[in-house]
């Protein structure tokens, strides 16, 4: 779904009304970080199978790593350091996806390992079933609207505040990003 949003992220962020040359940026970052959707996405599900067993270690060492993942091809991409391609913005958005790579077949690894594989067929538990799927959606998708609606409102909220300039664009975004100091933690607790 999200790739079929790439040939109208120009016309998406047109939309919104930001100042020409922060929509030329947002719109390359989106399409980016549009091809590393499924990674992401199956990461996130994958994450989920290890908190459901209460088994958080994992989860934080395989965030650790792919956020590491994440600057170190930061460093390389936006700057083209060590041989590596200057590309600004598109870099920034290609380091998010090799870090949900890195992430998605460390959890994929982690999951096809015997120890789970026995117990809950995870090598062999690949086909449709009708009625495991009614209890994901029935206990996951209001979980699921509830975070959409989350992210959603704050997303809004920054294509609204970029009508009134780049500015207060910016200074939002700094804000946004303090703030998550503040409540991040409270989501690991």
């Amino acid at each position: 779904v999200l790739l079929c949003l790439i040939p109208f992220a120009g016309t998406i962020f047109g939309f919104v009304g930001h100042d020409p040359v922060v929509m030329k940026y947002e719109v390359i970052y989106f399409s980016t970080l549009c091809f590393g959707a499924f990674p992401a996405i199956a990461s996130s599900a994958m994450s989920g199978f290890f908190s459901g067993r209460s088994e958080t270690w994992p989860i934080m060492w395989i965030n650790i790593a792919a956020t590491g993942v994440n600057i170190v091809f930061d460093y390389l991409l936006i700057f083209g350091h060590f041989g590596f391609p200057e590309w600004g913005i598109m870099g920034a958005g290609a380091a998010t996806v090799f870090s949900a790579v890195f992430s998605f077949f460390a959890f994929l690894t982690l999951a096809l390992k015997r120890r789970y594989a026995d117990e809950f067929g995870t090598r062999r538990g690949w086909r449709y079933d009708r009625e495991l799927f009614g209890r994901l959606i029935k206990y996951g998708l209001p979980n699921g609207v509830q975070f959409f609606l989350d992210v959603a409102g704050f997303t809004v909220f920054l294509l609204l505040i970029g009508r009134l300039g780049t500015d207060s664009l910016a200074a939002t975004n700094i804000a946004f990003n303090i703030n998550t100091l503040a409540f991040m933690p409270m989501f690991g607790f």
